[in-house]
């Protein structure tokens, strides 16, 4: 069922973004953003995602339900629940979680929430980030 609808959306769906020859993702469920189907949030029975919560602290992890009452229900196909802790403290739970959900994304998904963290350190000291432009480097905000 599943390669079935990886084959209908792959090709044109509305989440998809092409820059400079590669195909991105922005679905709900796409924790790296590539356009495969190891990652899809559409076409996978079992999909994560993690964002922020706030601007400031916290992240916001979902999964995707697996019972057939909520197949055709859009509204209640992710679980959602919200994580106001550290950095290890968040890592230590979403890995253990996905140890038995999905294993293969448990690195991406720790990788996700400390770049999350990271940027939400950077809003809360109102600190600048630094982008290198070749030999100079410039802040942006």
């Amino acid at each position: 069922m599943s390669e079935l609808m990886w084959h209908l959306v792959k090709g044109h769906n509305a989440f998809q973004i092409r820059r400079k020859g590669v195909t991105l993702s922005t679905e709900k469920g796409n924790l790296k953003g590539t356009n495969s189907f190891k990652y899809s949030g559409l076409a996978r029975s079992k999909a994560v995602d993690i964002r922020p919560a706030t601007e400031t602290f916290g992240i916001s992890y979902s999964k995707k339900r697996t019972k057939k009452n909520a197949v055709g229900k859009p509204s209640k196909l992710f679980h959602t629940e919200t994580l106001k802790k550290g950095f290890s403290g968040c890592a230590r739970v979403i890995s253990k979680e996905l140890s038995t959900y999905r294993p293969d994304l448990k690195k991406i998904a720790v990788a996700r929430i400390s770049k999350i963290m990271a940027v939400q350190k950077m809003k809360r000291l109102g600190k600048k980030r630094k982008i290198n432009t070749g030999r100079r480097s410039r802040s942006k905000r």
